[in-house]
Order: C-alpha cells, then structure tokens, then sequence
C-alpha cells in the first residue's frame, strides 16, 4: 500500500493491530492519532503508548500477554464485546501527547531546567 492510501485504512477500521515488539513503535500512535483504538503485544513501547488497562477511563486499547495466534484471538474476541466503549476523540487525545511539537516543548523545557541547574551548582 502507498503512504496515501494509508490515512484512510487506519481512520476506517475498527481496531488497529499490532503484534511487533518495538522500543517505542510509532504505528501504534499513528492508528490511534485517528482514533482507533489498538490491540498490541503487552510488551515493549506498547506499555508507553497504548493504554491499556481494561476499565480504565482513558483505554485506548487492549493488550494480548503472548505474541501467538490464540491470544491474539482472545484479545480479538474481547474487543469486540467492549467495542462500543472506546471514544474516538479520547484516543486522539492520548496520541496527540506524542507529537513532534509536545516532545519538542517538553525537551525545550528539560533543556533549560538543566541548564538552570548547571549554573546554580557551579556557583
């Protein structure tokens, strides 16, 4: 598939999922920036950017403990008995946390407290 193609695949389906086991994984951020909730592998940067802790009021997704084709299929199945819980708009919420300008703000900002720090030490 194109990269144009891609914006209406992840903004029409029902859950996004991801089954990798990445450092931080950028896919699962970019599928719930449209709102979908994601079905990841409990493991890696999964944890950091997809919540999902059944109940919670900011789920954003749900996690399956094994990277095999039967867990996958109970986390399959379990979504679909609580589909109807996720708000689109509160998972676009939590992706909007990891854009480009929120990092850059928060790294401006740990810069200058640094900084800040550095020169009270030395004085």
């Amino acid at each position: 598939m194109s990269d144009a193609e891609l914006p209406e695949l992840y903004a029409n389906c029902r859950a996004f999922l991801f089954a990798a086991d990445e450092d931080f994984g950028i896919v699962p951020v970019e599928a719930q920036a449209f709102g979908r909730p994601v079905l990841a592998y409990g493991h890696g940067g999964s944890l950091e950017t997809v919540v999902g802790e059944a109940g919670s009021e900011g789920q954003t997704g749900m996690y399956f403990p094994t990277q095999t084709v039967s867990a996958i299929k109970e986390c399959i199945l379990a979504f679909e008995q609580v589909e109807s819980r996720f708000d689109s708009e509160r998972i676009r919420a939590h992706a909007r946390q990891f854009d480009t300008s929120v990092f850059r703000s928060q790294m401006f900002a740990f810069v200058e407290s640094a900084l800040a720090g550095a020169g009270k030490s030395s004085t």
